[in-house]
């Protein structure tokens, strides 16, 4: 994202109410060495990635809690403020095993989302703050949502309501202590949204109805202001 867009999606979020409080990076534990093939195509790579999370979520001995399903073909809200509007999506979702939507919005009750990136393309931290603030407004847990930011190999963050309407995102060292730390706060995803008030957007905002439309386009939520700023 460039920097135009970075501060098209601060202006955007400050708009709405939200405020951005990141914690430093997290250097405790040991850098953990994983392998994970970007090589293969986008359905291939985003199943494998779903594959080794669950299998670094859930040691062989444990039962299956949550599950990694691809959603790469639906959109999330749009995030809207009376000049800009943000669209985007996102590539997995997260819930409780077994669950499966009773609606169109495959999101309803979604704990996690993961935003998978190649090991060579960065992350946008103004891009994941808009995608958690979007999820949190289409899943019954509100802002008790996590986020897991990860290429499976180098780069792992984890992106929550620090508190109402504050985002908080941290990146980790050690890939054990980000993945423990996504569980967590999705095993307490109850306790956490019923602490925490329901996320708003506007009142005037048309896109609640079609917000799981299929459509092409990247994993990313963009801006637009009557035409989104350009890199």
């Amino acid at each position: 994202m460039s920097e135009a867009k970075t501060e098209f999606a601060k202006a955007l979020l400050a708009e709405l109410g939200y405020t951005i409080s990141n914690k430093v990076d997290n250097t405790e534990g040991t850098v953990q060495v994983h392998e994970f093939d970007w090589g293969d195509g986008e359905d291939a790579r985003t199943a494998a990635a779903g594959v080794r999370l669950t299998s670094l979520m859930h040691p062989v001995s444990a039962p299956l809690e949550f599950e990694f399903v691809r959603v790469t073909g639906f959109k999330l809200r749009d995030v809207k403020s009376r000049k800009r509007t943000a669209t985007g999506k996102t590539v997995l979702r997260v819930a409780r095993k077994g669950w499966t939507p009773q609606t169109t919005n495959v999101f309803s009750q979604a704990t996690g989302l993961v935003e998978l990136k190649i090991e060579q393309n960065k992350f946008s931290e103004a891009q994941l703050h808009l995608e958690l603030v979007s999820f949190s407004t289409v899943s019954v847990f509100e802002q008790g949502v996590v986020l897991l930011a990860t290429d499976c190999l180098k780069r792992w963050g984890v992106w929550s309501f620090k508190s109402k309407d504050t985002v908080s995102g941290e990146w980790y060292r050690d890939s054990s202590l980000a993945i423990a730390d996504f569980k967590k706060k999705m095993e307490t995803i109850v306790q956490r949204s019923e602490a925490l008030q329901l996320a708003t957007i506007p009142e005037h905002d048309d896109n609640a109805d079609n917000d799981l439309d299929k459509q092409g386009g990247d994993s990313s939520l963009k801006g637009g202001q009557g035409g989104a700023p350009k890199d």
